[in-house]
């Protein structure tokens, strides 16, 4: 089926694919954004970058895109895609990322003083090392102290070694707890990464078209890309899903595009997923709405008792 599929919307490949191909990687404004300044910082010789953002925004498609342009720079870098793991084991990870042998029977301290011992031979050599970890939500309270203790090591005129974090927003709200405040104040740069702008959203979907090898990019009528925005709120994972379903449901159908009618058959089937993807937009605004009126309540608080003050000595 899946050959029919591509020979009837003439592909070469199926577009809507949920792994993080860098083929597929668009450079919009939000993306382009993090990877400027993530560069500019490391580039700098930041300790610790932060980047977060919801589920399926694209935040593991940004650190392979970042892995590749840090390769081109010559820089030495580490990649760790599933951190919850407990603390030994991470630094036992990080040392096979830098070619650290026999480090399965060491102390945690150790293991640590190799890590040291390499990074200087690599500073030495005029490397620059950066370690990136995705999904950073997930460490533990632990991993994250000794993440922050690793960016003690450095030479004389830099660090050792420079950490990017990406995670979703419950990265943020573990930092923002008091035990781990010296990690916060390590963080010189954060970013969130947003959803798409319903701007983007048309060329989204052309531009990976085209990168599975259609000739135009234009298979999807207007009112089937503002539709699939908008029922996925922008968010790239959900977009993927949907697009790709919405072309399943044209091919049954016979149809040569993508249109509404075909968008709403693959609504129809996304009905759990859409309600998940519209919960947490929704709780995303609630806070922002709580955050609000508290901040609207105290200023009120401080005019009244500004004016009870006015009274009390006029």
């Amino acid at each position: 089926m899946i050959t029919e599929l591509k020979e009837h919307f003439n592909l070469k490949e199926l577009p809507f694919e949920l792994t993080p191909d860098l083929k597929y990687f668009c450079r919009f404004e939000s993306y382009q954004s993090v990877l400027d300044a993530v560069n500019a910082s490391i580039d700098k010789g930041d300790a610790i970058i932060k980047i977060t953002g919801e589920v399926g925004t694209g935040k593991t498609m940004l650190c392979r895109k970042l892995l590749a342009e840090f390769d081109n720079y010559g820089y030495e870098t580490l990649y760790v895609h599933n951190p919850s793991l407990s603390t030994d084991t991470l630094l036992r990870v990080i040392a096979d990322e830098l070619n650290i042998e026999h480090v399965d029977h060491r102390s945690e301290y150790e293991v640590h003083h190799l890590l040291n011992k390499r990074l200087l031979a690599l500073y030495e050599q005029n490397k620059r090392v950066v370690l990136l970890i995705d999904e950073s939500q997930s460490l533990t309270d632990q991993s994250l102290e000794a993440i922050r203790l690793l960016t003690n090591l450095e030479s004389d005129e830099a660090k050792l070694l420079q950490i990017v974090l990406f995670g979703q927003p419950e990265l943020d709200q573990r930092l923002s707890q008091v035990h781990l405040r010296q990690l916060q104040q390590r963080i010189s740069f954060s970013y969130r990464l947003p959803p798409l702008h319903s701007c983007d959203a048309s060329d989204y979907v052309s531009k990976r078209l085209v990168s599975a090898g259609h000739q135009t990019g234009q298979l999807f009528s207007e009112k089937a890309n503002r539709l699939i925005y908008k029922v996925s709120n922008g968010i790239p994972r959900v977009m993927n899903v949907m697009a790709y379903k919405s072309l399943l449901a044209s091919y049954a159908r016979g149809v040569a595009v993508v249109d509404e009618a075909s968008v709403k058959q693959a609504i129809n089937d996304s009905r759990e997923l859409l309600t998940t993807t519209t919960l947490v937009r929704h709780q995303s605004w609630r806070k922002k709405y709580k955050l609000a009126l508290t901040t609207a309540a105290m200023a009120l608080g401080v005019i009244v008792a500004a004016f009870a003050l006015f009274e009390l000595i006029k």
